[in-house]
């Protein structure tokens, strides 16, 4: 299971706070955010510029929604910070989230720097539907995939946005908010 989280117009932030504090800025939010990921059993995977890319075994994300939960869990972690951010930093922060499951390949790639990656459709997909998020506004996206295996917990709803075709790819795919 992938959940890629993704802040919203960190780029506006950086501009205005400046390399060191927006750098400050990222490691609170991200720091924020690991708490949830350590709650619901996931593994922060890697940080890519202002998104975190969480990880779970197929088994341990699907399990009682923990996947679900922990996203849930990182967007009130957020709310819950908000009067500290802008107190701070003159900004709250907010998040896009995309859920996505399915098979990957794990194995270290590279030469002069060597580093474990996961690759293969599951993990492009999640980019898309990542993307998908950012243009549609949503704060989270999870794919039919993730929906049909895991329970969506009683505290949390989901509408169908429909199916989509993402660049690249031949098979629309169904997207839930």
């Amino acid at each position: 299971v992938f959940l890629f989280a993704d802040l919203v117009g960190s780029t506006a932030v950086a501009e205005r706070l400046g390399e060191l504090q927006y750098h400050s800025f990222l490691n609170r939010v991200f720091a924020a955010l690991a708490d949830p990921v350590e709650t619901h059993s996931g593994s922060i995977y890697q940080y890519r510029g202002d998104e975190m890319v969480v990880t779970w075994p197929l088994e341990r994300g699907l399990r009682d929604g923990e996947c679900f939960r922990c996203a849930r869990a990182m967007l009130d972690a957020l709310e819950r910070g908000d009067m500290n951010y802008v107190g701070e930093f003159g900004v709250a922060p907010r998040a896009r989230l995309a859920l996505h499951c399915g098979a990957v390949v794990a194995g270290e790639m590279g030469d002069l720097r060597r580093e474990i990656v996961y690759s293969g459709d599951t993990v492009n997909t999640a980019a898309r539907i990542e993307a998908f998020a950012k243009e549609g506004d949503h704060t989270l996206v999870v794919s039919a995939d993730v929906l049909t295996r895991a329970p969506l917990p009683d505290d949390l709803s989901a509408r169908s946005l429909g199916l989509h075709t993402f660049r690249g790819k031949d098979t629309a795919l169904a997207q839930i908010a």
